[in-house]
């Protein structure tokens, strides 16, 4: 069972990375990402915390 979270979790973050990549809020697409992968608004958030604090350390 955590396995599988953890593969849902990763699909998630690299797909919201790609798209937050090529100029798309993340804060826009929580919605689209809700329905599309069945999660709740919970495991989103902290995806999008995750990969939001990944990409501040690079930028540093």
């Amino acid at each position: 069972m955590l396995s599988a979270y953890g593969e849902l979790y990763g699909r998630v973050e690299r797909t919201l990375f790609a798209e937050v990549a090529v100029g798309r809020s993340a804060v826009a697409l929580k919605s689209e990402y809700l329905q599309r992968y069945g999660i709740p608004a919970r495991m989103f958030n902290a995806v999008r915390v995750s990969l939001e604090g990944r990409m501040a350390s690079v930028k540093e």
